[in-house]
This record gives structure tokens, sequence and C-alpha cells, in this order.
């Protein structure tokens, strides 16, 4: 929910003022450009928590650094590997990391193991950057290109 407080911020601000000022009769120009505004900032937004609560809905991560090992729980799997089963880390965030746009904190990372099992954690399971990672894994990660908005891929569902 923390990160789809800028967007539910941002757009209550901006109606509540146009309501203000113009209530339901309103100036066209500025709703449509309204509209205009929360298609390119508030419905990526919402597309992308969607996608990534289904992705990690029910799921648990608990990282144990000393002994260098994960755990993870999604509904009736449950995994437990080494660090050194992880064969390599993909890191993908958005273009303009904490920029203006209210999708710009949503990224997230797979982890590709071994035997070729993939997990994938988005930004709504825990708060993370590339840096992080690195240091709590202990290997460098391989960023994807920096698209704009940051889909989950099919081939890490």
């Amino acid at each position: 929910m923390a990160l789809l407080s800028s967007l539910l911020f941002i757009h209550t601000i901006l109606v509540s003022l146009y309501l203000y000022y113009y209530g339901f009769a309103g100036n066209i120009v500025l709703l449509i450009s309204y509209f205009v505004f929360f298609t390119f900032d508030g419905l990526p937004t919402i597309i992308l928590h969607l996608q990534y609560l289904s992705a990690n809905r029910y799921s648990t991560l608990v990282i144990h650094g000393q002994d260098r090992m994960l755990s993870y729980t999604r509904q009736d799997e449950h995994l437990n590997f080494s660090f050194d089963d992880i064969e390599k880390i993909i890191y993908v965030a958005g273009l303009g990391n904490g920029a203006w746009y209210s999708f710009s904190e949503y990224r997230y990372f797979v982890l590709v193991l071994r035997d070729e099992r993939k997990i994938l954690i988005s930004s709504l399971m825990m708060k993370f950057d590339k840096k992080d990672l690195e240091r709590i894994f202990g290997m460098p990660m391989k960023q994807s290109k920096l698209p704009l908005f940051p889909l989950i891929r099919k081939e890490y569902r």
C-alpha cells in the first residue's frame, strides 16, 4: 500500500483542487488534461500494483544473511536454498528511479537458481535497491534494460 500512497495523494489533491475551484461544472480543458495525466501516471501505477500483488500474493521470503540461506514460501511451495545455489540475479527497475511519476518506485528482481527455477521478488514484498541486494547476496546483479514501465515479463512469472 505504501507504493500506492503517492498516487492516491497526488490524485486526491488534484481532484480536490479542481472541485474547489470549478465545482462539477468545471473547465473542460483542465478536466481533459487531468484525464490525460491520469492515463499516463495513475493507470500504469494501478496496473503494476495489481501485477506485482498477483505475483507475490501469499509469498514469504526470509533471508538468513549470516547463514547465507534463503527460505521462500508461496502457497503450497516451500524452498530452502543457499546463496551458492543462485546462478544469477536479474534486477528490473523503471527508468528514472524515484522520479516524479507514481510508478517510479516499482521494481523487481528474479533469483535464477542453478536448477533453472526462478523466484520473483517485487517491491511490494520488500523494499530494496540494487546496492542492497548486491551486498546481501555478495554477487553482482545483471540489470535488464531500463524500461519506463517495469512490467513483469512472462518468462519470470
